[in-house]
């Protein structure tokens, strides 16, 4: 049922969906394959446990610098050619551990993971609000990652500075909602 070869409403906001879903996902996706290939690394390869602590940190350590340029790259940058990096990156990362010879090559991939970690949440912010119209309000818009917009109800601040009473029962109440357009 397209009209003129476009997709349906729904059917665009479900593509939305699963490409969020996956841009958000295969950061991570790098770092837990090596942790889940552990004992293979220290076997095959010999990498001690504190060389597989470092991946993590590696990763972390390219991650936060990037994060903080990664917004004017977003908009230097269209979302359809930062997801082809971020996906691109992210086989580059898993093409480096299945044909790993040594930590360097571990590392290396953890250094990707890191850079697609740091481009993921700002490309998905990008994606859901360029998608959907400002009347309606993007469906995906709070759903990935926590709304920065909600207010703990009985103080009005933001949820870090209510009281772990205060916060489990807004918990139980699920008065957290979306976050809004801005206007």
């Amino acid at each position: 049922d397209r009209v003129n070869g476009a997709p349906q409403e729904g059917e665009g906001q479900l593509r939305l969906g699963i490409v969020l879903t996956m841009a958000m996902g295969v950061g991570p996706l790098v770092i837990f394959t090596l942790s889940s290939l552990a004992p293979e690394l220290v076997r095959d390869l010999g990498v001690q446990r504190v060389q597989l602590g470092l991946l993590a940190t590696v990763t972390y350590l390219a991650a936060a610098p990037l994060c903080l340029m990664a917004g004017p790259i977003m908009r230097w940058l269209n979302a359809t050619t930062v997801l082809f990096l971020l996906f691109g990156l992210a086989a580059i990362a898993l093409a480096l551990i299945s044909g790993a010879r040594s930590w360097w090559w571990l590392c290396s991939a953890a250094f990707l993971s890191g850079v697609v970690q740091s481009m993921s949440n700002p490309v998905t912010n990008l994606l859901v609000s360029t998608s959907s119209s400002r009347r309606r309000g993007a469906p995906w818009r709070g759903v990935l990652t926590p709304p920065s917009s909600a207010r703990c109800p009985s103080t009005g601040t933001r949820p870090h500075t209510c009281s772990p009473s205060t916060t489990s029962t807004v918990n139980r109440r699920r008065a957290w909602r979306p976050a809004r357009d801005s206007p």
